[in-house]
């Protein structure tokens, strides 16, 4: 298959027009030659058709119309995407400065999958640097576990065409589930970037539900971690999000 780009960025948003301005400013400030950029709307009624429409000579090509979901969307993008690799830059999260050059490194690598850090922040509040790890040789890793950080992952679009696309039936975890069917599969070459984080991802949103916790148990005992240990951390997770939610409302 021939490819246009060494690498696409794809937003996807629904009826988040604001979030999506910062992410089409972020990206206005980096994008360069041999990059593609496109958006996937799930057919927004808020006026977020209108912001993708102010930036023609930024995106490359977008659609607007219903989907299932986030992970619908995202499997959209790929079909869509004529770059070799791809990396999502969902509506709300920035691009990093000097992000890009990092990011088409990446997508030139030898590697199916390139994963980069994260920088995590609530508002202007700094969380903290998510790096990658990789998965334990000895012990197994723990599928219940995200060891990349999503919006980090450079991945080759073949890599969806040798394990399969996002899981759209779930709402919060198909990422995960994902992940651990590039783990499980031996032969996709990971390699890690550790150096600047690219994006800059804002906390909270589906991925700090309790609708997650529950997701991410399920996925875990799918990709065959026992239900006892499964259950056991989804029972921490939920009780650290209530915590949270009490001691500290606007963290999440």
């Amino acid at each position: 298959m021939n490819f246009e780009y060494d690498l696409t960025i794809a937003t996807v948003v629904f009826n988040a027009r604001n979030d999506l301005s910062r992410t089409l400013e972020s990206m206005a400030r980096e994008k360069i030659f041999s990059s593609e950029y496109i958006v996937v709307d799930g057919g927004s009624i808020d006026g977020t058709l209108d912001v993708i429409k102010a930036y023609p000579k930024l995106i490359d090509s977008y659609i607007s119309e219903p989907d299932k979901g986030i992970y619908d969307a995202m499997n959209k993008a790929v079909r869509l995407a004529k770059g070799r690799s791809i990396l999502f830059l969902n509506a709300g999260d920035l691009l990093s400065s000097g992000a890009m050059p990092m990011l088409l490194a990446a997508a030139q690598s030898s590697a199916d999958i390139v994963c980069h850090s994260i920088r995590v922040v609530n508002g202007v509040r700094e969380i903290g640097i998510y790096q990658p790890t990789s998965p334990s040789t000895k012990g197994g890793h723990d599928p219940q576990h995200m060891y990349w950080p999503h919006p980090g992952i450079v991945s080759k679009v073949s890599v969806f065409k040798r394990i399969g696309f996002f899981d759209d039936r779930l709402r919060c975890s198909a990422d995960l589930d994902w992940i651990n069917r590039v783990i499980s599969s031996k032969s996709i070459v990971v390699e890690y970037a550790l150096n600047r984080p690219v994006v800059i991802f804002e906390a909270g949103g589906v991925s700090s539900s309790v609708l997650a916790a529950t997701e991410t148990r399920d996925v875990a005992i799918r990709h065959g971690k026992a239900k006892y240990s499964a259950y056991k951390r989804y029972l921490k997770l939920r009780f650290k999000y209530f915590l949270v939610k009490f001691f500290s409302p606007n963290e999440y």
